[in-house]
């Protein structure tokens, strides 16, 4: 299960740039894996604080040390997209935190104290991490008043070579849409149901040289998947844009 959680200001800026795939438009999001069902999974935002105090520092595999108040580990993760003339191509950077110390960084970035020990988290981090964190929490949550707006939980199925990396397919079933406004709290009612949406998503990415070059261009047989079906293609499907319409 990949459950994410992403941010807004209340006048839905992020969705606006992002939806006019503006130049330079950021979108942050956090991103945590395994918990229960699509549509009850415990959240990092409520659980890690309430419950999690007896839960181990994780390192591993993600999600192998979930539990039922939700998960030990989280990533922050901050998405730049770049129009094809600026010759950059669009990146994602992430960083991962305890769980127990994502309230405390939303609160309070790199200067505030790891519930995990006795430093503050800039010194919990490495230094790649650290930088990343600061400029997240100084540059997009406070300096643009973002806060959790709308969430994803969808089961996911990836198939890759295990000597490449050429191809990778990843298959979303059982996509769900939440309200993630005021998120730390329990639902008591107040916020939207969740939304179900009513397809699988079918993504395929690909790392190989032009057309011309050998082993380049698309694989013959990806052409042949969306006559075999009844799927629609899509250039991209950021589900951030339709979970916030």
């Amino acid at each position: 299960l990949v459950s994410s959680v992403y941010f807004d200001d209340e006048t839905l800026d992020v969705y606006r740039t992002r939806m006019e795939r503006l130049e330079g438009a950021t979108l942050v999001r956090v991103r945590w894996y395994g918990g229960g069902s699509p549509t009850e999974d415990p959240s990092p935002f409520a659980a890690a604080a309430e419950g999690a105090e007896g839960a181990e520092g994780a390192e591993g595999a993600e999600g192998a040390d979930d539990d039922e108040h939700g998960p030990s580990r989280v990533y922050v993760e901050r998405k730049t997209h770049h129009e094809s003339w600026s010759n950059e191509s669009s990146v994602k950077e992430r960083f991962r935190l305890d769980a127990r110390d994502l309230k405390s960084y939303l609160a309070g970035g790199v200067a505030a104290k790891s519930r995990t020990s006795d430093r503050t988290l800039h010194q919990t981090l490495d230094a790649k991490s650290a930088t990343l964190a600061k400029e997240v929490a100084q540059d997009q949550l406070f300096a643009r008043g973002l806060a959790p707006s709308v969430g994803t939980r969808y089961r996911r199925t990836a198939f890759q070579r295990a000597d490449t990396n050429d191809v990778r397919v990843s298959l979303d079933v059982d996509l769900v849409f939440t309200d993630a406004r005021d998120c730390s709290y329990p639902r008591d009612g107040s916020r939207r149901a969740p939304v179900r949406f009513p397809c699988a998503i079918l993504e395929v990415k690909l790392a190989r040289a032009d057309g011309d070059a050998p082993g380049g261009g698309t694989p013959a047989w990806i052409e042949d998947v969306p006559p075999a079906g009844t799927a629609t293609e899509l250039k991209k499907f950021p589900k951030f844009l339709p979970a916030t319409a």
